[in-house]
């Protein structure tokens, strides 16, 4: 391996193998809280005071927000890992979705159930580690189902870790195999961080998306177990590290920020006002990847799903991403999935070595 093979963060000192632009693709970029100039810090504590202010005034509106459990309920103790997740005709999707959460140690789901037509919530309902929940507004009304994650927080209780994550987000990070959510989360308390970093990697079919059957007896990186390596930009805001590429912004040109939190401590700090992305406070955002997110949208059924969204009309802009994505799928244009940048997933190697995530050093004290 040549010197031009290995990149490493001075921020962080750890090295990563990789090749060509992919190497790295965020840590690399040393805007970690540590490594920013203190003129930069004042103005990201100056944004985050504004914004909880505007969280504030808020509230009223949350508060007429209604979100009630069907069926019983009960307790959660201090010792259990709860997640958060909002669906909406998820049906089949959340089988290999709830089996990869509990593998990893989720020992409870909350979930908000977005008037599905497809029997989620009666799938929901069968399980008997998962609680659900409805609500009097939609997904829109919520902003974005920001709201409602904020009220089960708030209803289970501050000062613990969750999960927070999409019923299509696939939580990755090194040594998952050998070490659940519980040691992982130790780990981060040790760094003293408070949420983890990790990058949004939209994963594709080798062999186009027309043939791309979701199977729930099967991982879906089984499937669709390709990603773009390279045309990442990271960009440092007053709100953290926005992340932007990926193959759906290759192939249809939309954007949006790729980078989220998906293990999160929840205290009274901790709110959404901007979005699931870029959470308060926005100190907290700046720290290294030591995890990622597979993210499953292109299957078969992507087109028919994409034209839902479309006539729900209830994601961000008026589901402007999902009316481009009809557009092109419409266009009857072929579309080139893989280039010279695609890179197969295999473990958590494959993305530590693309630069997209940080190795854990487990064997530190």
């Amino acid at each position: 391996m040549s010197a031009s093979d290995v990149a490493t963060d001075r921020a962080t000192g750890v090295s990563v193998t990789g090749s060509g632009s992919a190497v790295p693709v965020l840590w690399g970029y040393r805007d970690f809280w540590e490594a920013l100039p203190w003129s930069t810090r004042i103005r990201v504590g100056v944004r985050s005071q504004l914004d909880r202010i505007k969280f504030r005034r808020r509230r009223p509106l949350i508060s007429r927000i209604e979100v009630t459990e069907v069926g019983r309920s009960r307790r959660v103790p201090t010792g259990e890992l709860p997640l958060l997740v909002v669906a909406r005709n998820e049906g089949n999707r959340l089988i290999p979705f709830l089996r990869h959460y509990r593998k990893l140690g989720v020992t409870s789901f909350f979930v908000v159930d977005d008037q599905s037509t497809d029997g989620t919530l009666d799938l929901l309902l069968s399980e008997p580690d998962v609680r659900a929940f409805t609500s009097n507004v939609r997904f829109g009304e919520a902003k974005l189902g920001e709201h409602w994650r904020q009220i089960l927080a708030e209803r289970i209780g501050l000062d613990r870790w969750y999960v927070n994550v999409d019923a299509d987000e696939f939580l990755i990070y090194d040594g998952m195999d050998r070490h659940p959510l519980p040691e992982f989360i130790r780990f981060l308390e040790r760094r003293r961080l408070r949420r983890v970093l990790a990058p949004m990697i939209d994963m594709f079919p080798a062999h186009g998306i027309a043939a791309a059957e979701f199977d729930p007896t099967r991982e879906p990186w089984e499937i669709a177990d390709r990603f773009d390596a390279a045309g990442n930009t990271a960009t440092r805001t007053t709100l953290g590290i926005v992340l932007n590429g990926g193959v759906r912004a290759r192939l249809f040109g939309t954007r949006g920020n790729r980078s989220k939190f998906p293990v999160i401590f929840w205290d009274r700090y901790t709110l959404m006002e901007q979005s699931i992305h870029l959470p308060l406070p926005y100190w907290r955002n700046f720290d290294v990847p030591y995890a990622a997110l597979l993210h499953f949208k292109l299957f078969a059924d992507f087109k028919e799903r994409s034209a839902e969204a479309v006539a729900d009309g209830q994601h961000f802009m008026g589901a402007r991403s999902y009316r481009k994505y009809v557009e092109v799928l419409s266009s009857g244009r072929e579309l080139a999935l893989e280039n010279a940048d695609t890179a197969t997933f295999r473990d958590s190697g494959d993305l530590i070595r693309h630069g997209f995530m940080a190795p854990i050093p487990w064997g530190d004290s």
